[in-house]
């Protein structure tokens, strides 16, 4: 068996249970296993500790995330969908974050050449890591329709059309991330990645404006958009109610509850572009100046790819901080389990009606929501 600490120009992307074991980890064990032509080596250091700590988090996080939502199935209203299926993507992510062991020898069979296009180049982790992005895209433009076009909002976003969607960002993903692993191959019983130098750059910018550029662009867009709107509604609001066209307090239920979906939405939009934004970066640069064997398994690799995992995970964090009615959700998991309740976990104040929430005039709500949409 080769020593742990050999050096390897097989690189992918990103990954942290690779052939090479970055030399400043402290090797906890590492043990050879040899099967039908394959070569096993179990390798634990400080880096696959925090890894797998970071995939526990994550796993029970969206776990519940989704426990909860299934919980409210009579009203799957479209944030709810929305925010399910990153929970899904996350919590997938997150799977496939477990280190497991790595092949040192790789048969040239077509199980070796699926475990080096799939697993060996963390294919599916970045799969759903894509898949996220968009769905987290979505959910932006899900907020900016609801602020700016809240009369027409349940036309716009019905359940039909959001399922199509997510459904299109699925498959996408799947061609749009195998481009970049389907030069890698078996060659010497090894994973080889074959790629040249200048067709690295050209994959690298291309999956930075693929996961980053495209995503970030329209979130900022909607997101930049949804506050400018919001400032111009709520200055007409304080006009409306204080000419007295409005009654007392009627609409604050529903301005609320969009306020809160919005600096939820703004909060997790953040998140994600300081989690991968850094290292789809400093990726796309080190291509392009090709010092990218140097930078990969260094220390700073570590501090950026654990940087990165954590999107995968905070996200339940920030539900929970923002939103009442999901911790009340996640305590139904374990108290009356899936309770069933019509009501959404997560109120888009959109003007829709529910059996759990404080109910409103909807006639004064849409002559107040036709007023602000004039003076936008």
């Amino acid at each position: 068996m080769e020593s742990a600490t050999s050096t390897s120009k097989m690189y992918t992307e990103i990954g942290l249970m690779k052939e090479r074991i970055d030399q400043t980890s402290l090797v906890i064990s590492n043990i050879g296993v040899n099967t039908a032509g394959w070569t096993w080596r179990i390798v634990w250091s400080w880096t696959n500790l925090l890894q797998l700590l970071l995939t526990v988090v994550g796993i029970v996080g969206n776990l519940l995330v989704i426990f909860a939502l299934l919980g409210r199935k009579a009203a799957r209203y479209s944030t709810d969908i929305f925010i399910g299926a990153l929970a899904v993507a996350d919590f997938l992510t997150s799977v496939f974050m477990i280190p497991i062991p790595v092949a040192g020898r790789v048969p040239d069979t077509l199980a070796g050449n699926v475990y080096c296009k799939l697993v060996f180049s963390s294919y599916l982790m970045w799969l759903f890591v894509t898949a996220s992005a968009f769905i987290l895209t979505g959910m932006s433009v899900e907020r900016f329709v609801a602020v700016v076009c809240p009369l027409h909002f349940h036309q716009i976003f019905t359940k039909r059309r959001v399922y199509f969607y997510l459904a299109s960002v699925s498959v996408c993903a799947v061609f749009a991330n195998y481009c970049f692993t389907a030069t890698v191959r078996v060659i010497g019983n090894r994973c080889v990645d074959t790629k040249t130098h200048t067709l690295r750059i050209y994959l690298t910018i291309y999956l930075f404006v693929l996961r980053m550029g495209v995503p970030v662009l329209t979130m900022l867009v909607t997101q930049i958009g949804t506050a400018i709107s919001l400032h111009r509604q709520s200055r007409e609001l304080q006009a409306v109610l204080s000419a007295g066209t409005g009654k007392d307090n009627t609409p604050s239920f529903h301005v609320k509850a969009r306020n809160r979906m919005v600096q939820m939405t703004a909060t997790v939009v953040i998140v994600f572009m300081l989690s991968l934004g850094p290292n789809h970066v400093i990726i796309m640069i080190s291509a392009v100046k090709g010092t990218l064997d140097d930078y990969l398994f260094s220390p700073f690799y570590y501090a950026i790819v654990f940087l990165t995992l954590l999107n995968s995970c905070v996200n339940p964090f920030i539900y929970a901080a923002r939103y009442p009615r999901f911790r009340k959700a996640i305590r139904g998991i374990f108290t009356a389990g899936l309770s069933g309740k019509r009501a959404p976990v997560f109120d888009h104040g959109v003007g829709h009606s529910h059996s759990d929430s404080t109910q409103v005039d909807t006639s004064n709500l849409a002559s107040v929501s036709s007023v602000t949409i004039k003076a936008v």
